[in-house]
């Protein structure tokens, strides 16, 4: 129920809240197979949401609660990897756009604090999965605007 009432709220009062969700689902997706504790995803995630979102503190915070909202979905079952990149691909589908988001200086970050190999390969899967989205996209949309 919480749940819900979060996210009724972000769609309401957070402007492109689609575009934020979209990147707190890669990144979680990410944060959710690393092994490590949330300390170091909270360091990454903040890291990288101040380089995203620069000077708005709040978008920065809103980014950094959907990630951990998602992230705790994994941990406990209540969501798949696999469903939150199909959720991702479906996003690209309708939004070719999107792929300007998926940024890998930014994503790769949460790989190098994995110890565990089979975590590491799962993770290199998910990246080499943005990188083709990230190309296969951006020739779409820059094929619709030609």
């Amino acid at each position: 129920m919480l749940n819900s009432v979060r996210v009724f709220l972000r769609e309401f009062f957070v402007f492109h809240h689609k575009s934020l969700e979209f990147r707190a689902k890669m990144f979680a997706s990410l944060a959710g197979i690393n092994s490590n504790s949330t300390e170091y995803n909270i360091g990454i995630i903040k890291e990288v949401s101040a380089k995203i979102y620069h000077d708005d503190l709040v978008r920065q915070d809103i980014l950094l609660r959907t990630i951990l909202e998602y992230v705790k979905k994994i941990k406990h079952s209540e969501r798949s990897i696999d469903n939150m990149i199909f959720d991702i691909d479906q996003n690209l589908k309708k939004y070719p756009r999107y792929y300007k988001k998926i940024e890998l200086k930014h994503l790769v970050k949460f790989k190098q604090y994995n110890a565990e190999n089979s975590n590491i390969t799962l993770q290199t899967r998910v990246l080499e999965f943005f990188e083709h989205s990230r190309v296969f996209y951006e020739k779409i949309y820059k094929g619709k605007k030609s």
